[in-house]
């Protein structure tokens, strides 16, 4: 109810039905109301005051008891009876003075009892309590209404923001029973929620952290040390078809409501990239290790021998000592050339801005000298890439294309191409069998996932489609802003 409508004191002409069978008694009533201010409506019997009640509810009603078609007592329990006018005071008036007379008027919801011959001044006085406590009652209701209303509302937004949550939000009480899940707990898990609610949290954990939980929950039952709680760690988690998954959590607790609340993030993918790169960085390893040992250490070692020889020949045999001497000077040479083999590995893109192209093209050379496949490189217009970190992880994405093409897809012809407008593409285009997008029996998609994990890492669009009439294309693009500038 809104305030507003409940009219209160001489001011506000507050709404008065009087109700008495004694027309004399009800004129006088009335006059004397209205010379206060009040607005009056007189009536003359129980069954016409209900109807005027319901056509038009008062803000106070004045009963008699005595009436002949239906007492005050009726009227009033009838009164209480509507959900529209049990609120609406009820002051008896009457010139019953028995104690039972006004037990029962109390007792069929009168809020008063004025006994017959009255002063004005008394009725007034009651009068404008009662109406006071109704505004009063009636303020009351509406800011409950009000507040109730705000307080619905933001819980109907904090349950979206939950439900909406790309983490799942599990609260549990001190024995660890689940008390609400939302709606990324449902797919993260595979259970509905109400397969969760009720049930205890370790429903959702594999051992040993199930019997680890169950403990902690004991001990801090008991003493009240949190030792998980406000810290973020990594856990394996249970789904409902029995396989587990690494999950990141932080444990918080309301301690007012005795209840704690857990947000888990699946880490399954991040997991998977740390082992990428672990799996890249030892194949990495491995092969710089096999190169050195495969060029420089055996050119190395036959330079050492041939050291030797030199040695011996000096002062005995000058003839054989030039020759010598080249050949030494010839492996070493060789071994500096096989070392800029193996740092550009190291290193694929010189650090000022034009080391895309340059080592796109030494790539391009590189494959073409292998002799497996003939493999071009095309840049219309010198483009420049100012963040060599940028520039390094799209010449990777395309060594990675330009191998799978070579390697896995049989391709005859491999060409890249670079260009730049508002984008740096670059595209890698080969006549192949085509690049499967997931891992097959004889592909594990490594190399897929580790073009797509360096894509990630600088923002670019990576996109992977067939090519025609055969062959694959790759493209890598990546919005300018600063991740390039033009040459003057």
């Amino acid at each position: 109810m809104n305030p507003e409508t409940c009219h209160t004191g001489p001011v506000h002409l507050a709404s008065i039905l009087a109700v008495d069978d004694a027309a004399a008694n009800l004129q006088v009533l009335a006059g004397m109301l209205k010379d206060r201010g009040y607005r009056v409506r007189p009536v003359p019997s129980g069954k016409l005051a209900l109807l005027a009640a319901r056509r038009d509810p008062p803000d106070l009603i004045l009963l008699d008891i005595n009436m002949p078609d239906m007492n005050g007592f009726a009227v009033c329990e009838q009164l209480k009876a509507d959900d529209r006018l049990r609120a609406i005071p009820v002051i008896f008036i009457s010139a019953l003075t028995e104690p039972l007379d006004k037990i029962r008027a109390f007792s069929t919801g009168g809020v008063d009892y004025i006994t017959k011959p009255f002063q004005m001044e008394e009725l007034h006085a009651r009068v404008e309590t009662h109406l006071n406590l109704r505004r009063l009652q009636v303020e009351l209701e509406y800011e409950i209404e009000q507040r109730t209303i705000a307080l619905r509302k933001s819980q109907q937004q904090l349950a979206a923001i939950l439900h909406t949550a790309a983490d799942a939000i599990i609260t549990i009480d001190a024995m660890g029973i689940i008390k609400s899940v939302n709606a990324a707990t449902e797919r993260m898990f595979g259970y509905t929620a109400a397969e969760l609610i009720d049930q205890n949290i370790t429903i959702l954990m594999p051992s040993p952290y199930r019997e680890e939980h169950d403990r902690y929950l004991d001990s801090y039952n008991v003493t009240g040390i949190k030792k998980i709680i406000g810290i973020g760690q990594e856990v394996v988690a249970r789904r409902k078809n029995g396989s587990t998954f690494p999950v990141e959590l932080a444990v918080s607790a309301v301690d007012h409501l005795k209840l704690f609340t857990g947000i888990l993030r699946d880490i399954t993918r991040r997991k998977e990239l740390e082992r990428d790169v672990l799996e890249i960085t030892s194949r990495e390893q491995r092969r710089i290790g096999q190169d050195l040992h495969d060029s420089v250490g055996q050119e190395l070692t036959a330079l050492n021998i041939l050291a030797g020889d030199l040695a011996e020949c000096i002062g005995t045999d000058d003839s054989n000592e030039s020759k010598l001497v080249e050949r030494i000077v010839r492996g070493l040479r060789r071994s500096q050339k096989e070392l800029r083999t193996v740092m550009r590995g190291l290193l694929p893109v010189a650090v000022d801005t034009e080391g895309l192209m340059a080592a796109l093209s030494d790539l391009a050379d590189r494959i073409q000298r292998e002799g497996k496949v003939t493999c071009t490189f095309d840049c219309p217009e010198p483009v420049t890439v100012a963040d060599n970190l940028d520039a390094t992880q799209v010449f990777l994405i395309a060594q990675e294309a330009v191998y799978n093409a070579a390697k896995h897809a049989w391709a005859n012809h491999i060409r890249v191409s670079l260009k730049s407008d508002q984008f740096l593409v670059v595209h890698i285009r080969d006549d192949g069998v085509g690049m499967s997008t997931r891992p097959t029996e004889n592909h594990s998609g490594l190399g897929l996932r580790i073009m797509r994990n360096r894509a990630a890492i600088i923002g670019a669009k990576l996109n992977i489609q067939p090519a025609e009439p055969t062959g694959t294309l790759v493209t890598c693009a990546l919005l300018r802003g600063n991740h390039e500038t033009k040459p003057d």
